[in-house]
């Protein structure tokens, strides 16, 4: 196969000109009710991680060459062998600096490779290459993908940053370039040459491998893709979305969807025949994620309101959640004074933001996203009174928000 190496910036317009189909198959067809695994087409069911109790949730799934096996990959590093997938070591039993994100098969069947946040690369009968374990990063590393031969990877950035190691070359990225929604995984061309990687919004940028569509402009509420699988003929590509909505480009095939199933898509996997793939989808959550404010004059005095979140498609779930009096839900500040609002939670939110609000509740402007763990920092410059703060979130089941009372004296 011949191409030019190129990057391709997606553009709505360019979808509806590639080859591209939105799975039509019946909701919940090919989905295991309780497992950590849903197979459609040719890809077969082989056993799941679901009545185990996992340290972390799955967050990574990769196909043995022969497509009778497959492994799993715990956030923890614990990884879960099923058919003919040996398995070859884990860090299950370590203590690592940073979650594991992404898990990458050797294509001559000896081992796998998997990769941490900080770009830390884990080799199991497999060549260590390098890492970008003790390297400053601009943005974590989100995804790794082999190359042909086994005797080299990519990873890649959050920001669409590239790190070549062994004969895998490296064929461009986007770290210089403004996203409009981050990178979330990649796939390499099976013939060599290059990769693709996509974005949440479902952007796919092409490096020396062919562009056959995207998602962008496709996507419906606030979900997000999570991951990108190669057809092994290198000529097309699938996308899944974080409720399980699967996206097929070029001679890639739709042969169903999780979406409905309440469940979180932590990725897709391709079978080697080409006509069927995997997705490893997370547990369902039983509580929405934990939110908190906090300020200089009173770090404590401050809880998480009203949530809701919807573990199905006709239900619906609310609960009143404060700790404290009403009261004292009221965090005190001083004009000029720091106040943070933090995010917790197991796994990755489908989206997240902190909007401030006056006191009728009207918009005053959003800050940015947020990712599990993080924290926003303001100043709190509004006039004296009471005003309001905000957190919405965009959930695997649902949505929740959570209202905050901000008291400027």
């Amino acid at each position: 196969m011949t191409v030019r190496k190129r990057l391709v910036p997606v553009l709505a317009g360019l979808v509806a000109a590639a080859a591209s189909s939105l799975a039509a198959a019946p909701a919940g067809a090919g989905v295991n009710a309780g497992e950590d695994v849903f197979n459609f087409g040719e890809a077969p069911f082989l056993g799941s991680t679901g009545k185990l109790a996992l340290n972390g949730p799955v967050v990574g799934m990769a196909a043995t060459a022969s497509g009778k096996g497959y492994w799993l990959l715990a956030r923890d590093g614990g990884v879960f062998g099923f058919g003919d997938a040996v398995f070859h070591g884990s860090t299950g039993a370590l203590k690592l600096n940073q979650p594991v994100v992404g898990l990458a098969a050797d294509p001559q069947d000896r081992g796998y490779w998997f990769v941490a946040a900080d770009g830390g690369v884990f080799a199991f009968d497999v060549p260590f290459l390098g890492s970008m374990g003790a390297r400053p990063l601009n943005q974590p590393v989100v995804g790794m993908a082999p190359s042909k031969t086994g005797q080299g990877y990519w990873l890649v950035a959050r920001d669409g940053g590239i790190f070549a190691f062994g004969d895998a070359a490296f064929a461009g990225s986007t770290g210089a370039i403004r996203l409009n929604q981050p990178i979330v995984g990649m796939a390499a061309d099976p013939d060599g040459a290059g990769y693709w990687f996509v974005a949440a919004d479902g952007g796919v940028f092409a490096f020396d491998a062919p562009f056959a569509g995207s998602a962008t402009g496709k996507l419906t509420g606030d979900d997000k893709v999570t991951g990108m699988a190669a057809h092994p003929s290198g000529q097309g590509y699938w996308l899944v979305t974080a409720r399980g909505t699967v996206f097929a480009f070029g001679p890639a095939e739709a042969h169903g969807d999780a979406a409905g199933t309440a469940r979180y898509i932590a990725g897709v996997t391709a079978h080697p025949g080409g006509k069927g793939y995997w997705m490893a989808a997370r547990r369902a959550l039983t509580r929405p994620p934990d939110a908190r404010l906090s300020g200089a004059a009173d770090s404590i005095r401050a809880s998480q309101g009203s949530s809701c979140w919807q573990p199905g498609p006709s239900a619906a779930l609310c609960a009143d959640v404060f700790e404290f009096p009403a009261d004292a839900s009221i965090l005190n500040v001083r004009r000029g004074e720091v106040v943070t609002v933090r995010f917790d939670a197991a796994d990755p939110p489908i989206a997240a933001r902190v909007l401030r609000y006056d006191a009728p509740a009207t918009e005053a402007g959003s800050v940015r996203e947020l990712t599990p763990s993080d924290a926003v920092t303001f100043t709190a410059d509004y006039p004296v009174g009471l005003h309001r703060i905000a957190l919405s979130t965009g959930w695997a089941q649902g949505s929740s928000s959570y209202l905050f009372r901000l008291n400027v004296r």
